[in-house]
């Protein structure tokens, strides 16, 4: 399955990729989490449509350990 966990995809690549079935609670890379790289990339709006899609928002890893901490 893809992945949605890229900083600099635009907010329509993020729908395009979760409307083919990407795995919204995937784990790797420097971010951890989709969410942790949405919260990242200071996009609310990505944010919102990660937790729309039943992102973990408590999904631990990654360099920020947490999407809040990603967030702050």
């Amino acid at each position: 399955m893809p992945r949605v966990v890229n900083t600099n995809r635009s907010i329509e690549t993020v729908k395009i990729l979760l409307d083919a079935h990407a795995e919204v609670n995937a784990h790797s890379g420097r971010y951890g989490s989709t969410l942790q790289a949405a919260a990242l990339s200071r996009s609310a709006e990505k944010v919102k449509i990660l937790l729309d899609a039943q992102a973990d928002v408590n999904a631990q890893g990654g360099q920020y350990s947490n999407a809040l901490q990603a967030a702050a």
